[in-house]
């Protein structure tokens, strides 16, 4: 079977990097037998669905000059790591709640000896209130980890004020979403900027990313104790 090239926003990425995506597919793979990190385990799916959808992220991170990227309910390093192994430039935290999920990517993190890359343990709704993460990424990002008004809150705490928020969601899901998140992106000091529809190899139906800026900084109450958004959205 022919190699599956990994493309990014301006061509197919080089050799070196091709590599590193690879490698990091085989141990997504891997660490899958030991825990449930991706619903995916084929490779060639691995590629298209996650790393396309993960680079998908390339071109607005350089627009907007992002050097600091929060991965927010990281789960198996996506988008997080696929972004450090194209970006060596960009420094990214991987953020996730599970300690199980943040073992496993340390030890991806190790393997592929990512320099620019950080893994975090911990509770988005406390560690956003500590003063060596609060306030402290020109951008957060999250792929399927929650709805967009949970979403908000928690990454709201992360980014600074002239930052940017992204949000993976389909097509179909993101305006709705969007409403329904209105008056939690208000709270939060976040305005909605964009949406940016694409589609991936081989699918029929368009994927969107959220885009929203913040504009001053949070409220010192804010994100709620933990539980708090889920039970009571904004």
């Amino acid at each position: 079977m022919s190699p599956v090239k990994f493309p990014a926003a301006d061509g197919d990425v080089d050799a070196a990097v091709t590599a590193r995506l690879a490698h990091f597919v085989q141990l997504l793979i891997a660490e899958n037998q030991r825990q449930n990190l991706t619903g995916t385990r084929d490779e060639a799916e691995l590629r298209r669905i996650h790393i396309g959808d993960s680079l998908k992220l390339l071109p607005l991170l350089h627009e907007r000059g992002i050097t600091r990227l929060l991965d927010l309910g990281s789960g198996g390093g996506l988008p997080g790591i696929p972004l450090a192994c194209v970006r060596t430039d960009l420094h990214v935290t991987l953020l996730d709640a599970t300690r199980k999920k943040v073992a496993a990517l340390e030890r991806m993190v190790a393997a592929l000896e990512l320099s620019n890359v950080r893994t975090v343990w911990g509770r988005a709704e406390a560690l956003a209130h500590q003063p060596e993460y609060r306030e402290q990424y020109d951008a957060v990002t999250a792929r399927a980890v929650a709805g967009l008004p949970l979403l908000v809150e928690y990454a709201a705490g992360f980014v600074r004020p002239g930052g940017t928020c992204w949000f993976y969601k389909s097509a179909a899901a993101a305006e709705p979403e969007r409403i329904a998140a209105e008056s939690a992106t208000r709270r939060c000091r976040l305005s909605h900027l964009a949406t940016h529809a694409y589609r991936l190899a081989d699918e029929d139906a368009d994927r969107a990313l959220l885009e929203y800026r913040k504009d001053g900084a949070l409220a010192a109450n804010l994100p709620r104790p933990a539980g708090m958004a889920k039970k009571h959205p904004f």
